[in-house]
């Protein structure tokens, strides 16, 4: 069907765009509150996917074309907080750098998922 055919697509660019991050200027600063915010949103995004995948793979695709509603929802939400996912991406991965090596920054998504949503836009 077409939700497996969505998802190939979604994954082929996966790739490329996680190489985007790199050209985002480091010089962009997200305040706490909005990184939390966005690892908050793409963790449900995440969560989100995971059921589509399921419904679909279930024929359900009524609930898989709800699901995929919400996470659309989700992502336009992601887009109002003033930031490209790039940016967001970018500053965990500087606040990530600037913590000391043996503290891992609290409520920050790792880099797979960051690509997965990067790939989604």
């Amino acid at each position: 069907g077409g939700w497996e055919t969505d998802a190939v697509e979604d994954s082929s660019n996966a790739a490329d765009e996680a190489n985007d991050v790199g050209d985002v200027p480091s010089d962009t600063v997200i305040d706490d509150d909005t990184l939390q915010d966005y690892a908050t949103l793409a963790a449900e995004i995440e969560e989100l996917e995971g059921k589509i995948d399921q419904a679909a793979a279930d024929e359900d695709y009524d609930t898989a074309t709800e699901l995929e509603e919400k996470a659309d929802s989700l992502r336009s939400k992601i887009n109002s907080l003033g930031h490209s996912p790039e940016q967001m991406a970018q500053a965990i991965k500087d606040r990530a750098t600037n913590s000391s090596e043996n503290e891992s920054p609290n409520n920050i998504l790792d880099e797979s998922i960051l690509d997965k949503y990067a790939s989604l836009r």
